[in-house]
């Protein structure tokens, strides 16, 4: 006890983690040792006392705000075409996802020798390992916004669960209208709060601070895919998902979280509580993810980089205008229609079939 004191009266927080990471002096190098001295006491299990004293000199809300607010530099955010994507975490999804799941359902059938309640527990840990690695996915490049996609989830699936225990169509009617004035008020919010702001300001001369509120990647995306869910168990076209991770799965589910496409639920709840893997479909999956990863890299990123040839240009000609606008429709269309493939390629390896939209 007496070397925490001792460190938290001569250090303050900023000072103490720099020196927990640089040998900077002496002193640095001492306050090191202590704190890999309470590390390995804890790994050792050596003393419960060590755990509270970390906490003491390391809180979990400076280490939560440090993940929040980090800078991730260009070639480090995750989108499909990226190295971290491709050689990390593709490779560890798909590997935890089939080997996992192949384990639970071994076990459960090895102790209960009951081979549907094994292979319902497959596919448990295969929606788990889904919602899962969605959420570091979305985490990854929009750490701030990641208990709003789980908030946004909760939601709608207690708004579809109300929904489903309610008896008399004005009720049902009630959740429904809940669901739809929260979504589009989250929409509205984060995407146009500016934008009316801005308005009143020019129509009635006043000078209100704008929000300069940042836009949460895949909101759009995730928002109508949890709200044609909702849609759905009021029509009476799907059953209410009483599982969360099962739902949580599909509005999260990283193939299609960022670029889309939108994916009603209707099409995929069947699938989200039984589906078979094949080699073939894996074979055709992941055919359809090179082509679309090809459109992305060979030919959209090849005439973004024209793009910004013709911008950077001092006098562009009226044939480089031609060329730039041209440039410009192939990017944004085999940039969207190569992440479709490749969403659709990755479903298919896990089970899934998405809707062709292009």
């Amino acid at each position: 006890g007496e070397r925490i004191a001792t460190i938290k009266e001569k250090f303050s927080i900023v000072k103490f983690f720099y020196w927990v990471y640089t040998d900077y002096e002496e002193s640095g190098i001492m306050v090191q040792w202590e704190v890999w001295t309470l590390v390995f006491e804890i790994a050792m299990g050596a003393s419960t006392i060590a755990m509270k004293q970390l906490w003491r000199i390391c809180p979990l809300s400076l280490l939560l705000h440090s993940f929040l607010h980090r800078n991730i530099p260009e070639e480090q955010k995750m989108v499909f075409s990226s190295i971290p994507f491709l050689y990390y975490f593709l490779p560890a999804v798909i590997l935890c996802y089939f080997a996992v799941s192949w384990v639970v359902e071994k076990l459960f059938k090895l102790v209960t020798g009951n081979g549907q309640l094994a292979h319902k527990a497959s596919i448990f840990t295969k929606n788990l390992i889904l919602l899962l690695f969605s959420l570091v996915f979305y985490g990854w490049g929009e750490p701030r916004y990641l208990f709003l996609m789980i908030g946004t989830i909760l939601m709608f699936w207690g708004c579809g669960l109300a929904m489903g225990k309610a008896k008399k169509t004005g009720w049902r009617k009630v959740w429904l209208v809940i669901s739809v004035v929260i979504s589009l008020g989250l929409l509205a919010y984060y995407k146009y709060a500016d934008f009316f702001i801005e308005n009143v300001n020019a129509l009635t001369g006043l000078s209100i601070s704008l929000l300069k509120i940042a836009l949460p990647v895949g909101i759009s995306f995730y928002t109508f895919q949890a709200l044609s869910y909702v849609i759905d168990v009021y029509r009476g076209d799907v059953e209410v998902q009483k599982n969360p991770i099962y739902f949580g799965a599909y509005v999260a589910l990283f193939p299609q979280l960022i670029a889309g496409p939108i994916v009603r639920y209707i099409d995929v709840a069947q699938e989200l509580n039984d589906r078979t893997h094949t080699w073939e479909n894996a074979k055709l999956g992941l055919r359809r993810f090179i082509i679309g990863l090809a459109k992305k890299i060979i030919i959209a990123d090849s005439f973004a980089a024209l793009i910004v040839i013709f911008r950077d240009s001092g006098d562009p000609s009226v044939v480089f205008y031609w060329m730039y606008a041209f440039a410009f429709l192939f990017n944004i269309y085999f940039d969207f229609s190569g992440y479709s493939d490749m969403a659709i390629g990755l479903g298919r390896i896990f089970g899934l079939r998405f809707l062709e939209n292009f």
